[in-house]
């Protein structure tokens, strides 16, 4: 008895038929790692952000703050509108990018060094200048700080962007000396005799310490290990960064924290440093992280200046409220939009890739929904409108009938993060967060 075979004609459309199955099932990887990421992401962000709480909290406190009227100033580069004094806009802290500072952070020779530092009241920044403390080796070229200014026209009230207590940490008003405490024995609130005790406000905060998970302490990495092992686990980027920001809201002090990974999924090659800006872009001397853009006319020093036909605002692209379908969305950033030039590396269009998290100057947070990875994308939608908001002095200032001056509708400034910083890393917001501090 004679049995028929399978014809080639037969295997072969088995072989397509389940070759089709097996692509179309593959196709789903891809998307379920996305969406797994994103879990993830959404889980530890705000993980994340209690630690970096946490590490800030054990450096500064609210009665290390100081106001910019200590210093005979208002608000530095102020961005109207303004705010009420003895209160400022947010501030990025001082930030070094370069290899070693004497006696900060991890010393086990090339492994790590300390680039990404923050230094909150920019204090081994003034030692530096003085020539004073341990770092005054510092390379002052590689220091970004939001400004570096004197008060009341002298170099005694000296500033570097987030202003210090001075009744705690400058007692006798006179930044030319080394911030200390007095041990003021004779009550005349003058250094003499010998009262001046060395100590500086503990505000340092290196690139190691914005890592989660945490890297390996640098006793693993010296010793007792011939394999190179620890040294190898040291070089591995972290899951996680952060980065924070200051500001001074009706007297108390509030911190936010922005969370992000970096790097490409599956690349471990070497621990992530915040890149200090290119000389070329004129933002070198300013802290890196997160940026700061800016849709005003005349934008402060430090901004990255955002295209004027794109400024959020509420009511969205007609600009007004009523109108509710179009209030998500972001005016000029329809697809075709600029006509050349987009690419969401730059920092000039950063703030519209998909995910991106803002932080604007009321202290909102808003997240983009629907970005732009190409100028065929568009428009930029977030997940809920800019809010308009009644006539506060806190927000707006006083205008000259002495009311506080309405809401102009627009954000004047964002804070963002880079899809890529300038050692061409990938940057992706994770979680950002404002907290009492």
């Amino acid at each position: 008895m004679s049995r028929r075979a399978f014809t080639l004609v037969e295997v072969l459309l088995a072989v397509f038929i389940l070759g089709i199955g097996i692509i179309s099932v593959s196709a789903l990887f891809p998307a379920g790692i996305v969406q797994q990421r994103a879990s993830n992401d959404d889980a530890l962000g705000p993980v994340v952000a209690q630690h970096a709480m946490g590490v800030i909290r054990s450096k500064v406190g609210q009665d290390d703050f100081g106001t910019f009227e200590e210093y005979g100033l208002y608000d530095l580069d102020g961005i109207a509108p303004t705010t009420i004094p003895g209160d400022w806009l947010w501030k990025r802290p001082t930030m070094y990018f370069q290899p070693q500072l004497t006696g900060v952070g991890w010393t086990d020779g090339n492994v790590e060094d300390d680039t990404g530092t923050i230094d909150v009241f920019g204090t081994l920044l003034l030692n530096a200048e003085l020539g004073a403390g341990p770092s005054n080796n510092l390379n002052l070229a590689r220091v970004g700080s939001e400004s570096s200014t004197d008060g009341l026209g002298n170099a005694a009230n000296r500033v570097y962007g987030i202003p210090v207590n001075r009744r705690k940490w400058d007692p006798d008003l006179n930044t030319s000396t080394p911030l200390a405490i007095f041990a003021d024995y004779d009550g005349d609130s003058i250094e003499d005799g010998g009262e001046l005790l060395a100590r500086q406000p503990a505000a340092i905060i290196t690139q190691a310490e914005r890592w989660w998970p945490a890297m390996p302490p640098s006793r693993l990495l010296t010793g007792g290990d011939p394999a190179g092992e620890a040294n190898a686990q040291a070089r591995r980027r972290p899951q996680f960064v952060w980065d924070c920001m200051f500001r001074r809201f009706e007297g108390r002090i509030l911190v936010a924290v922005f969370v992000y990974r970096v790097g490409t999924a599956g690349v471990e090659a070497g621990p992530y440093r915040v890149a200090q800006a290119p000389t070329t872009s004129g933002l070198a001397n300013y802290p890196a992280m997160p940026r700061l853009g800016a849709f005003v006319t005349n934008p402060p020093a430090g901004s990255t200046v955002l295209s004027g036909t794109s400024i959020p605002r509420a009511g969205g692209v007609d600009g007004t409220v009523g109108t509710r379908a179009d209030n998500f969305a972001v005016p000029g950033t329809n697809p075709g939009t600029p006509a050349s030039g987009f690419n969401v590396t730059n920092d000039l269009y950063a703030w519209q890739a998909p995910n991106q998290l803002w932080l604007d100057q009321w202290n909102d947070i808003h997240r983009v929904v629907g970005g732009r990875r190409t100028s065929a994308d568009g428009p930029v939608t977030l997940a809920r409108p800019i809010s308009a908001k009644m006539p506060s002095a806190v927000y707006f200032g006083v205008g000259q009938d002495g009311l506080p001056r309405p809401d102009p509708g627009t954000l004047p400034v964002i804070w963002y993060l880079p899809t890529e910083d300038a050692n061409g890393v990938s940057i992706t917001p994770v979680f950002v967060t404002v907290m009492e501090l």
